[in-house]
């Protein structure tokens, strides 16, 4: 598919930055970028990684289209998946930090919709207000896809989508140019009997048409996801060509009539698949180039592979660069009781549990030590570190008595549980240890995947790859916190949970790009050890 601003471009011969933006097969790794000067040689960005990886479970980011708004923001739309009503929004103000990803159900009251696919935006100034196309299926109506339509202000009213262009036959993956004092739409002609599978172009005096003067097919079959640009001064449609030889590929003219393929000339980086292209300034490129994507892809992005990568042995603050210890083994210091509260926490240099005993208690003499113990009853004031983290990798190691409870609060206002679930064998709840906890109200949390508890009396490790919120300058909450991943025992407990609001007991703290983690202290006898962090932002 794409590519556009709606004002006219004028001829430039001199190099000049754009972008390319795409996706991969299958679809579920985020958006990737890449660069060029030209238009014709493209860099991937970031090390050919996702700039902006996917946020929601069962989502795909398919066919992303970015172009700026009147509001001086990039928006993002894309397909968010194969089958369904919604398309996917997101917006940013600077291409490399990005708002929470949203569904937006644009065909939910269109009853017999099969699909919502390849949308595109275009700010129509004269009405003040987006003009949104995408290709659907809508049973009852007509054999295949046809390009529907429908406006917003704000990419939450919607209006009712309608049909926008439907030629007679099967069509999808429209695109807009507007140029020469006219809008150019190219498209995909998938007329099913005989065979047609390549693009089209026609042209209206609007943007909202009528659209008519379809050519004759201008590429090959097989062909889909045109993007339409100018650079220099020739136009430049490039396209996902899906059967043998698959890869991109493009055709320039200096008229929008006469084509000429141009793959000798051009480089893709590989694996890309129907994506956008947009004009960049010299310091938007050089900002893509300086950065690795977003936040959210820098954490991603330290996320193991664990299904072709699966590691096992020392714990990773002695195998990898980066992390830093929060417990010096000797005191407490860099660690405070939350409002500053009397509190029995204290360091040793060993912890034991006695079965029979005393099952119900952790054994431990104060001392210089690299653990830590919260007092001789385990009821005491929660222990906040004096730091503040943004985005961060945390492993921690900790040791239960029989039926013991703790937390983790990452940012002093989301916990990660702490519990004796060893031996559970029923239904898991948010309270069970890995867990993320319930809000005030009972809601949310997320339980964790399976019970990796150890036994009490041994020592278990934690790790968690966190995610820190986004808020504007005035302290509004513009994305949501994540927790990416959570590893109890080496075993995945967690994956990518947006965090919906601040958990049960959380500190007295606003969402916030930089906050303290905090150890729960009052719910029953506890020792750590081992707490490393490493930031990622």
């Amino acid at each position: 598919m794409k590519c556009l601003a709606l004002v006219l471009l004028p001829a430039v011969l001199a190099a000049e930055p754009m972008l390319f933006v795409y996706f991969k097969e299958p679809a579920n790794m985020g958006v990737f970028f890449a660069t060029s000067n030209d238009g014709y040689h493209w860099q991937p960005a970031n090390g050919g990684k996702p700039w902006i990886p996917i946020e929601h479970d069962g989502e795909l980011m398919r066919d992303p289209f970015i172009t700026r708004g009147p509001d001086h923001e990039f928006h993002m739309v894309w397909t968010w998946g194969w089958r369904g009503q919604s398309i996917g929004y997101a917006h940013s103000p600077d291409l490399v930090q990005w708002s929470e990803q949203r569904e937006i159900p644009i065909m939910a009251g269109t009853p017999g919709t099969r699909n919502t696919w390849a949308p595109e935006i275009y700010w129509d100034a004269a009405k003040a207000q987006w003009l949104m196309i995408f290709s659907s299926v809508v049973d009852g109506r007509q054999e295949g896809n046809r390009i529907y339509s429908a406006t917003t202000r704000d990419f939450r009213t919607v209006s009712k989508p309608q049909v926008f262009w439907d030629p007679g036959y099967p069509v999808i993956d429209a695109t807009i140019l507007q140029t020469r004092g006219r809008y150019y739409m190219v498209f995909k002609d998938e007329t099913p009997d005989p065979v047609h599978r390549w693009l089209k172009i026609a042209d209206a005096p609007s943007l909202e048409g009528p659209y008519q003067n379809a050519s004759e097919a201008f590429t090959e079959s097989w062909s889909e996801g045109p993007s339409a640009a100018q650079v220099g001064n020739d136009y430049i449609v490039y396209y996902d060509h899906y059967r043998d030889p698959r890869r991109y590929e493009a055709v320039r003219s200096s008229d929008l009539k006469h084509w000429t393929p141009i793959n000798d000339e051009v480089k893709f980086p590989e694996g890309c698949k129907h994506g956008s292209f947009l004009k960049l300034s010299d310091a938007e490129r050089q900002r893509i180039d300086s950065s690795h994507g977003s936040v959210s892809a820098a954490v991603a992005q330290s996320l193991p592979d664990l299904y072709h990568d699966e590691k096992h042995g020392d714990p990773p603050f002695l195998v990898e660069p980066g992390w830093r210890p929060l417990l010096n083994g000797r005191d407490l210091s860099g660690w405070h009781a939350e409002n500053q509260a009397a509190h029995e926490w204290f360091t040793a240099p060993g912890v034991t549990w006695k079965r029979i005993f005393s099952p119900t208690h952790l054994t431990a003499k104060s001392g210089p030590g690299d653990r830590i113990v919260n007092g001789k009853d385990g009821k005491t004031a929660n222990l906040v570190s004096d730091d503040k983290f943004g985005s961060f990798e945390l492993y921690l190691e900790f040791l239960l008595a029989k039926g013991s409870n703790s937390g983790v609060f990452l940012h002093g206002l989301y916990e990660v549980q702490v519990f004796d679930s060893f031996g559970y064998d029923g239904p898991l709840a948010v309270g069970d240890c890995g867990g993320i906890y319930e809000l005030p109200d009972g809601g949310g949390g997320s339980p964790p995947a399976r019970n990796a508890a150890r036994p009490p009396g041994e020592w278990q490790s934690l790790r968690i790859w966190f995610q820190a919120p986004q808020v504007d300058a005035s302290g509004k909450l513009i994305a949501r916190p994540k927790v990416l991943r959570v590893l109890l025992n080496d075993v995945p407990v967690q994956e990518n949970f947006t965090l919906p609001g601040p958990t049960t007991s959380h500190m007295d703290l606003k969402p916030a790009a930089r906050n303290p983690i905090m150890l729960q202290g009052d719910h029953g006898p506890v020792a750590y050890r081992n707490i490393y962090v490493k930031e990622l932002d």
